[in-house]
């Protein structure tokens, strides 16, 4: 399921500090209790009662882990959405100061390699992604197996992305394309990040709900 600017994506993702000044993080905002604890309780569209109250209590844990035992870098989290519980099975990778790559932890890797439906929560910590990056999309739609993916930055301010019940992969592609055309390794930041907001101003045409 390979989508078309592949080698564009691993660009952004191995030379990240290229495209990013980091001097506008010296001063970034950090973690608090009081951010952890106003994430809304939000009903997320196809789920049940107890994934949502699953999915929010993850992405609670997301903010958490990347305050106590990430130097607050970015964190993923995986869980399958089958199943009584959603939290039997979790698998959580410890990222980098602006990048987590899922597929690093091995219980995450595994469960998206399963087909069973997962939901993915990531917590964001870069200012220039205040929502589902570029390359958040890219993998969401790279992993038939991610239903949902969540995004929580370190205000506690979420949105996510997840595949309808009329989501079309082939029409997500040409859409994915039509956004990207033109991109390359020497592109602004900027460009990029507007890139990713108009795929999730028009993704409903492929048959995804973004909120």
């Amino acid at each position: 399921m390979a989508l078309a600017q592949d080698s564009y994506i691993n660009l952004l993702r191995r030379d990240r500090r290229n495209y990013i000044n980091l001097n506008s993080f010296k001063n970034r905002n950090k973690i608090t209790d009081v951010s952890i604890e106003k994430i809304p309780q939000i009903l997320y569209k196809g789920l049940n009662e107890s994934q949502n109250m699953a999915i929010y209590t993850l992405v609670k844990r997301a903010l958490q882990i990347s305050q106590m035992e990430n130097n607050g870098d970015e964190v993923a989290i995986t869980c399958a959405l089958e199943g009584e519980n959603p939290m039997d099975v979790v698998g959580i990778a410890l990222g980098e100061e602006h990048s987590v790559d899922v597929c690093a932890d091995t219980i995450s890797k595994s469960l998206l390699m399963t087909g069973i439906p997962c939901a993915v929560v990531v917590m964001h910590n870069y200012p220039t992604t205040q929502t589902l990056s570029l390359e958040d999309i890219h993998f969401f739609l790279s992993y038939p197996s991610v239903k949902m993916m969540v995004v929580v930055n370190q205000q506690g301010k979420v949105h996510y992305i997840c595949k309808d019940e009329n989501f079309s992969y082939e029409a997500s592609r040409y859409l994915y394309n039509e956004c990207t055309v033109g991109l390359t390794g020497r592109t602004l930041i900027k460009d990029i990040y507007f890139s990713g907001l108009s795929f999730l101003a028009r993704c409903s045409e492929a048959g995804l709900f973004y909120s």
